[in-house]
């Protein structure tokens, strides 16, 4: 039996925001479709993540600079990726070694195809 990789188990559905658009925004898009992230993308590429927890901190910390603020102040940059190739065992370990939640996944053309969190590998 082959091993499960990245893209037997990645979510495809992937919301996507660009560099310019208000963390406010990506805030309420988050809390409307319960995600935790969203990828934030020049063309069709990763370039960034925005995640809850980044949202949080920087409320806990300077309350009123997320008014106005932009993804591209506030997203984790750059991007570790994955392929859709990646074993789930492998994706496992770069998440404990880095301390990442969640990879992108994209294809040969470094295009996002797919995202993988920690909950996807538990489910996995």
């Amino acid at each position: 039996m082959a091993e499960r990789t990245v893209g037997d188990i990645m979510t495809t559905q992937v919301v996507t925001a660009s560099t310019e658009d208000e963390v406010a925004d990506l805030a309420k898009r988050m809390a409307k479709e319960r995600i935790s992230c969203v990828v934030i993308v020049g063309g069709r590429k990763p370039v960034g993540i925005v995640s809850e927890r980044d949202v949080v901190r920087a409320v806990g910390e300077r309350p009123g600079m997320i008014v106005g603020m932009k993804a591209r102040e506030m997203m984790s940059s750059p991007v570790v990726t994955l392929t859709r190739d990646t074993t789930v065992v492998e994706a496992r370990r770069m998440m404990i070694e880095r301390h990442f939640r969640r990879f992108p996944i994209v294809n040969a053309d470094g295009h996002l195809i797919g995202l993988i969190t920690q909950t996807d590998i538990l489910r996995g």
